[in-house]
């Protein structure tokens, strides 16, 4: 009696006398034999679990779909995990107004960024009819909780949605990026380290909002159209920080003055000289360091010797000037700059930067221009090693929410390999996203690669050095 009064106390009374009527259905004969004791026990346990199955039923279907038994262990599939990193984005996503309400309208906006994210990580899902085939699968909708994504769905979808929407994601993945190996000599700038450049992405001639009859040799025309991505990628980190998408009615200039941060140092190239952009840095309390284009009237206020490690650097001039010229007055409040000359190993010319930043030394200010150089093989790594490059898209809005899901998609393989974009962490993602690799195994299999290909790469370093020696 002590036992059946337990189990009515876990099971509750009105689940205990709703479960009498299937027992007496299951066993009309059996019932009426058994002891009080023993009927009231095996009530109970019906009643117990019904319950349970109930409340599993619940917790397995609606509130995690993602979850499989293995070994009588409830556990997450091996794919779904890594939407566990935006599990508050994707909720937060969900309850915006991404996309205009609709009765009938079963894919939801989190299920938009999934279905990108899934064709980001496996380069052969690059079209919207091989997406469909994918999300076919009964497996792979359970494995992401996504519904069936028919492709005229997700082509409407894509020129509806709202990509600014995917901003607080990308800053959200952004605050949880692990300390990345970088130069130490970096950590001097106390500044967020932003190198800026574009790149352009060909689409078809007939898109309208692209820019055509770009030039890429003298005589010769590409009757293409082309989209411009701006990317902002923090030095440190290797990732990208920031991302404008634009046609032809934006300048790469006014696409950075538009979009310009406070607390930062902006590392450009020539394409981005232009006094007014200059004085729009300084008002905001950022800084900059911008290639010379060798066109500019100066005076020279003073020269700065360069002492032994700006020598060794490669700095063959430093002095403070001050600009000439009614723009450069209209432009900057106070037209006084630094001019900086670094001498490349190997050729003949050489780089002349200008800086706001008179304190620093001129060997620091040549090092940061140096890794500059890291924007370009970002573009290399996205545009190249991974192949991106095919829009799903032809309006402005689907194009940039492709792009900014690539962009979502970088971050999570930074984030979930604590290092920064390369083929072996593209490659671990994708293993990770198919299921093949759990993702709390994918930490130390990519810190072992990270640990050979540094070995490797000093290695090569030392034969370099040897090789130079020689005569």
């Amino acid at each position: 009696m002590r036992q059946a009064n337990a189990l009515r106390g876990s099971a509750g009374g009105v689940s205990a006398r709703r479960s009498v009527r299937p027992l007496r259905q299951c066993c009309p004969a059996f019932l009426p034999h058994l002891s009080p004791n023993v009927k009231e026990l095996l009530i109970c346990a019906v009643a117990s679990s019904r319950v349970w199955l109930q409340g599993m039923s619940r917790r397995r279907f609606k509130k995690d779909p993602v979850v499989r038994f293995f070994n009588g262990k409830r556990e997450r599939m091996v794919g779904a995990q890594l939407l566990d990193l935006l599990k508050g984005p994707l909720r937060a996503l969900r309850d915006s107004e991404a996309l205009p309400k609709h009765g009938n309208r079963d894919l939801l906006p989190d299920h938009i960024l999934v279905a990108h994210l899934v064709a980001f990580f496996n380069p052969t899902a690059a079209t919207l009819r091989r997406i469909e085939d994918v999300f076919e699968s009964k497996d792979a909708r359970k494995r992401f909780g996504l519904p069936r994504t028919p492709r005229t769905t997700l082509s409407d979808a894509q020129k509806l949605f709202d990509p600014s929407l995917l901003t607080p994601i990308i800053d959200a993945l952004k605050q949880r990026l692990p300390n990345m190996s970088h130069d130490p000599r970096l950590d001097q700038i106390t500044q967020k380290l932003l190198a800026v450049d574009g790149t352009f992405f060909a689409m078809l001639p007939h898109i309208i909002w692209a820019i055509h009859h770009r030039y890429d040799r003298p005589g010769a025309v590409d009757p293409r159209g082309h989209a411009r991505l701006d990317l902002h990628l923090d030095l440190k980190y290797g990732t990208p920080d920031a991302a404008v998408v634009s046609g032809d009615r934006l300048s790469e200039q006014d696409s950075l003055a538009d979009h310009l941060e406070p607390g930062c140092f902006y590392i450009l190239d020539r394409g981005f000289q232009a006094y007014s952009l200059f004085g729009k840095i300084i008002e905001q309390g950022s800084d900059f360091v911008v290639r010379f284009r060798r066109d500019i009237a100066f005076d020279v206020v003073c020269e700065r010797p360069p002492n032994a490690d700006d020598r060794i650097a490669g700095v063959v001039r430093d002095a403070e000037i001050h600009l000439r010229g009614h723009r450069a007055k209209a432009g900057l409040k106070r037209p006084q700059l630094r001019l900086v000359e670094l001498r490349c190993e190997g050729k003949d010319d050489s780089i002349i930067l200008l800086t706001n930043r008179i304190d620093l030394s001129a060997e620091l200010i040549g090092l940061l221009y140096r890794h500059r150089w890291q924007i370009e093989l970002f573009f290399r790594w996205l545009k190249c090693t991974i192949g991106f490059g095919h829009f799903m898209s032809e309006s402005l809005a689907g194009v940039t929410l492709q792009i900014y899901a690539a962009l979502i998609g970088t971050l999570l393989i930074a984030v979930q390999t604590n290092s920064k974009p390369s083929v072996y962490a593209f490659s671990m993602m994708h293993n990770v996203v198919s299921g093949l690799v759990p993702a709390e195994e994918a930490v130390p299999i990519m810190a072992r690669r990270m640990r050979i290909t540094a070995r490797d790469a000093e290695r090569a370093k030392a034969r370099r050095a040897e090789k130079k020696k020689q005569p």
